[in-house]
């Protein structure tokens, strides 16, 4: 019977790092120690080509060949957060914004996600950042303020409604009026119903969330 001397070296990598051995059936979690990995924090995958790797258990005897190939793969927790203060859970500990939001049931078209701090203070992330999730981690929801941006007398401005009345458009277009019985004629184009005409005192017209454009004069006193 040979001794463990007597057998052959076999050469293996680990994160592209080369290791050797005489040792040809070694659990998974020695080659991980062997490698400088905790095997509580780290799971050892055979790199498998063509396919994706192989993830083996800790106990997983392995039959080394030369020019075996692993990866030291790190394990994903469970992480528990809160949103609006309700609790949700997950392993994947780098999502974006967005993601959370429909995890929690809410349309990123419609609300931003906020990150409670430490302080108190609370930041809004976009929604393609990707966040570095941790255990107990905070957030908030926050709904987005709508607006369309109309043009009156080439002035772009934001209104918060996509219905906008006669009176508005004449208040921006003349915050301050000319005397307090000035009438004023007020024409549109590139609404979105009707898409142009006359906004009469009373009436309104839906506009596009952007580009809708609205001409006031002032045409005489009632």
């Amino acid at each position: 019977m040979g001794t463990s001397e007597s057998r052959a070296k076999i050469r293996f990598t680990i994160d592209g790092i080369e290791y050797s051995t005489r040792d040809d059936d070694q659990e998974a979690a020695n080659l991980l120690r062997l490698a400088g990995r905790d095997p509580d924090v780290f799971d050892l995958a055979r790199i498998v080509p063509g396919d994706d790797p192989d993830v083996l258990k800790d106990g997983k005897v392995l039959d080394l060949k030369e020019g075996d190939a692993f990866l030291a793969l790190k394990q994903r927790v469970l992480l528990t957060f809160t949103i609006d203060g309700n609790s949700y859970s997950t392993r994947d500990d780098d999502q974006e914004a967005a993601s959370l939001l429909r995890l929690a049931g809410l349309d990123p078209a419609h609300f931003d996600l906020a990150k409670i701090k430490a302080n108190g203070e609370i930041t809004v992330l976009r929604d393609v950042k990707v966040i570095d999730l941790r255990e107990g981690d905070a957030f908030v929801s926050v709904a987005q303020v709508a607006s369309w941006t109309i043009v009156v007398n080439t002035v772009p401005a934001a209104v918060d409604d996509e219905e906008v009345d006669y009176d508005k458009v004449v208040q921006l277009a003349f915050p301050v009026p000319p005397s307090p019985d000035t009438r004023f004629t007020v024409t549109f184009r590139k609404a979105k119903e009707p898409k142009e005409g006359t906004l009469k005192a009373g009436k309104t017209v839906i506009v596009k969330k952007e580009g809708t454009i609205f001409n006031v004069k002032a045409t005489g006193k009632s």
